[in-house]
């Protein structure tokens, strides 16, 4: 279900603020994603930060919760087998994503304030 989050995205056609203007909406990866989801229901919502993130071509950098640092890296580890199975352990687009514990005082601010990341 986390991988298939990309099927929602689309790039987008609609009327501009005249009849003969047309806007379009062309949707761009932004780089490194940081995905920090919360200690209450780690993996519910790890998977909603890292699905859309990888979907959108972005790579995901993971900081899981100190106290459910067990589940989020097995979904991670699992998302990363998927894809190894879609794509193949040679692909270019791997590695997508990639989990750093620590607690969070150490390693939270560089992680939200590098210049790499993105969003």
């Amino acid at each position: 279900r986390v991988l298939s989050a990309g099927e929602m995205i689309t790039s987008d056609a609609f009327h501009g603020t005249g009849r003969t203007k047309l806007s379009l909406v062309q949707r761009v990866p932004l780089g490194v994603v940081v995905c920090v989801p919360p200690f209450n229901y780690p993996v519910n919502l790890a998977g909603s930060k890292i699905g859309p993130a990888l979907a959108s071509g972005n790579a995901s950098l993971v900081k899981p919760p100190s106290a459910g640092a067990a589940s989020t890296l097995s979904l991670c580890a699992a998302i990363y087998a998927a894809l190894v199975a879609e794509f193949g352990a040679d692909s270019d687009i791997l590695p997508v994503i990639t989990c750093i514990t620590g607690r969070g005082r150490d390693i939270g601010d560089l992680l939200t304030t590098h210049s790499l990341a993105k969003a």
